[in-house]
């Protein structure tokens, strides 16, 4: 079942995507159009764009930088493309997981199964329960599968051991994409921050021709170039 995940996410390469962003916590929310291309492992980046057609924010991250670019305020913040830069997203994009992972997330993949112990369970209710485990790592993720097509409904990340998920990632609306299921709809719960994401596609296409320098941002003019926030 690992190495159906593992072969599965090599297929992917890249993909391509345009739909609606939508978050919820607890001081309110706000909904986006978005466009996004990304292509396996670290290469990403995704436009935010307001419902009057006004670009918001465009982040991109190759294997070296990580950039962000702030429309309204006319900030460009750059840095390297290392875990602790991009979880400071959150006040910008919370995205809850570290760049590979949601790239996995995104293409509907499952992210970090590559040498996990895994065990199969009946969970019930016509799902069976994946466990990975990663004791090194402290990380546990419960992957909750249809026992009749075995497409993914759930992720659930937690620490090992923990009784709680910290992160819950739901995956629904699936449409046949390539000659495979891809959920158009991926909601993602951040349980310890009482906020939720969820990206619904519109369009959706593995392996699209990638342009070159899709995963950087040269600054725009009249835009003030600035060290990544901490």
């Amino acid at each position: 079942m690992v190495d159906y995940f593992e072969q599965r996410a090599e297929k992917t390469g890249s993909f391509e995507a345009q739909g609606t962003l939508r978050f919820t916590g607890p001081d309110g929310g706000y909904a986006l159009r978005f466009n996004l291309l990304a292509a396996r492992p670290g290469n990403f980046r995704i436009t935010l764009i307001d419902f009057l057609g006004r670009t918001q924010l465009t982040m991109a991250a190759d294997e070296r930088t990580l950039s962000l670019l702030d429309h309204a305020q006319a900030r460009l913040y750059q840095g390297p493309a290392i875990p602790e830069n991009f979880r400071r997203l959150k006040d910008y994009l919370p995205l809850s997981l570290d760049l590979t992972d949601i790239i996995a997330v995104f293409s509907g993949n499952v992210p970090g199964a590559k040498g996990r112990t895994a065990e199969l369970f009946e969970a019930g209710r016509g799902e069976w329960r994946l466990k990975l485990s990663s004791p090194a790592e402290n990380i546990e993720q419960n992957i909750f599968l249809d026992s009749g097509n075995m497409r993914v409904n759930r992720i659930e990340f937690s620490d090992t051991g923990g009784s709680e998920a910290a992160l819950t990632v739901e995956y629904s609306e699936y449409q046949a994409v390539n000659a495979g299921d891809t959920p158009f709809l991926i909601r993602m719960a951040n349980n310890s921050e009482a906020s939720v994401l969820s990206l619904r596609y519109r369009t959706f296409s593995f392996n699209p021709v990638l342009p070159e320098g899709a995963f950087k941002i040269a600054a725009p003019a009249q835009v003030e170039v600035l060290p990544w926030p901490d």
